[in-house]
């Protein structure tokens, strides 16, 4: 099998929110759980969706039990699939449009993007830190199982 960057890359990136997980209690009297998971999931939805955007479904099953993130949550106009979420997701990290909420501890962020002619909001989404991780999760899998 041909060695993929892209597939090796979101494999280490889930092992490593693995490894963290499994040991943070016992090494360490400070965590930075969510800054770790934060950090993974700007890359699992920048790099990926980079170099392998033609791999990302259009489709959006909202009958899925195990749909990763609840459709209902996601204020836009456009077809709520996974590449537009995927993609939105990534405009609202890379042009920092987005904003953490918590009083003390992060709680959720809210994700926003914008037209980039118009500048008129097209996306908006907020994600509990637990649901951060169910994306990570699921799309990981999702994008590895594309690639075999």
């Amino acid at each position: 099998m041909e060695y993929n960057k892209t597939t090796d890359f979101i494999k280490r990136t889930k092992k490593i929110i693995e490894q963290y997980e499994s040991f943070k209690n016992k090494l360490w009297d400070n965590f930075f759980d969510v800054t770790l998971l934060l950090n993974c999931f700007i890359w699992l939805v920048i790099f990926p969706k980079e170099k392998e955007i033609r791999d990302i479904s259009t489709i959006w099953d909202i009958n899925k039990e195990d749909r990763w993130i609840d459709p209902k949550k996601i204020e836009t106009d456009e077809k709520k699939s996974i590449k537009n979420v995927v993609r939105h997701l990534r405009n609202s990290l890379s042009h920092c449009r987005f904003e953490v909420r918590g009083k003390g501890t992060v709680s959720s962020i809210l994700f926003q993007d914008c037209d980039a002619r118009s500048k008129k909001l097209n996306f908006k989404l907020e994600l509990s830190i637990e649901e951060i991780k169910t994306f990570v999760e699921k799309f990981s899998e999702y994008m590895i199982e594309q690639k075999n």
